[in-house]
């Protein structure tokens, strides 16, 4: 599935040290009662299910691979929803690294514990809560636009 808009683009690389690109796929999963789907690190940081996309791998197989591994849920790809770059600084080595995501509305088909090998904890938030408190700027403008978008239908 192709990505048809340029991404919005959040930071911008600091050009005294190297910098790569890291593609990633992230679901975007609601529950019946409208709660997302978010994933608490043990430092209580909170994000979306997802993460890198291997080499070889396709975006889509990527999403759903990690959102195994991270929530141990088998989800089902619904719909491309944007793709939103963040350039972030990393100390160790010193490097710029542009988070480039692919975000995804998704469903959940069934439960796959076996499958979920992170140490994080799935949590479901309502999406107003959530918003500010995500880890990253570019999910808060993914879970910004998403609210935007539910409003108006």
């Amino acid at each position: 599935m192709p990505f048809t808009t340029t991404p919005k683009q959040f930071g911008q690389a600091d050009p005294q040290f190297p910098s790569f690109e890291r593609p990633g796929s992230y679901a975007i999963i609601m529950n019946q009662e409208q709660q997302l789907a978010v994933m608490r690190s043990q430092r209580g940081s909170l994000f979306l299910p997802g993460g890198g996309i291997e080499n070889n791998e396709s975006r889509e197989d990527a999403l759903i691979r990690e959102v195994i591994e991270e929530a141990g849920l088998k989800v089902r790809i619904d719909q491309e929803f944007v793709n939103v770059n963040e350039w972030f600084y990393e100390e160790n080595p010193q490097r710029n690294m542009n988070k480039v995501g692919y975000f995804f509305l998704a469903t959940i088909e069934k439960e796959d514990k076996e499958g979920k090998i992170e140490d994080y904890d799935l949590l479901w938030m309502p999406l107003e809560e959530v918003k500010a408190k995500m880890k990253f700027n570019i999910e808060r403008y993914v879970l910004s636009r998403l609210s935007n978008e539910l409003l108006s239908n």
